[in-house]
């Protein structure tokens, strides 16, 4: 049989996607499946974005879960919106005569490039404090003040503060999307695909509460 592979970014990836998406949900169905057809293989993989997207379109995964900017891909089967969030340390308080820092994953991650880019448009000092591909790191480095981030809203962490204030510029939204390579769609494929989807429950996202 061919391997499953589900693939869920790493920015968060994050409660009900990406990063906690993939902890909670993808390896649930992955579990259920291999309790079903113990000859089943499932490689369930992190990545950015556009990697994994990149890896469906050639075949190498069967499904994904992925964030765009801008026009959905046809292989999409759910999408939902998401709004991007400022975190920071309870504690935070940014410098006004020093730029603002920056805890970002590696170039490509669709979180760095709309912070760099909502900071230049509102013409925002900023510099990276650092770069992470691991979640866990990037948690705790904004936790320990040394600098901030930006996440989807449904997905901050609950010690976090969510910032509005100035100089945060808001970041708008972006489209989450789980996407299934057309032969991807084999019996076990399409089970673990419908686990996803109803794991996917959307309709009970809430904002989290902002600093004031």
């Amino acid at each position: 049989a061919r391997p499953i592979r589900q693939r869920a970014r790493r920015h968060r990836a994050a409660r009900r996607h990406s990063q906690r998406f993939l902890g909670r949900h993808a390896a649930d169905g992955a579990l259920a499946l291999r309790g079903e057809r113990a000859r089943r293989i499932l490689d369930l993989q992190s990545d950015l974005s556009f990697a994994l997207l990149e890896g469906l379109r050639t075949g190498q995964f069967d499904l994904v879960v992925a964030m765009t900017t801008d026009r959905i891909s046809d292989l999409a089967v759910k999408t939902w919106t998401e709004r991007l969030v400022w975190i920071a340390a309870p504690d935070h308080k940014p410098a006004a005569d020093r730029p603002l820092p920056l805890i970002c994953y590696p170039e490509g991650c669709v979180y760095r490039a709309r912070m760099l880019k909502r900071l230049a448009e509102d013409g925002v000092p900023w510099r990276i404090a650092m770069t992470s591909p691991s979640f866990t790191s990037i948690i705790s480095a904004v936790e320990s003040g040394l600098g901030v981030s930006a996440f989807a809203e449904s997905t901050a962490p609950e010690q976090l503060v969510v910032e509005r204030r100035k100089p945060w510029p808001d970041l708008g939204t972006v489209s989450v999307g789980l996407y299934r390579h057309p032969d991807g769609a084999n019996g076990a494929g399409q089970r673990l695909a419908d686990y996803l989807m109803e794991s996917l429950d959307v309709g009970d996202r809430k904002p989290r509460k902002r600093a004031e």
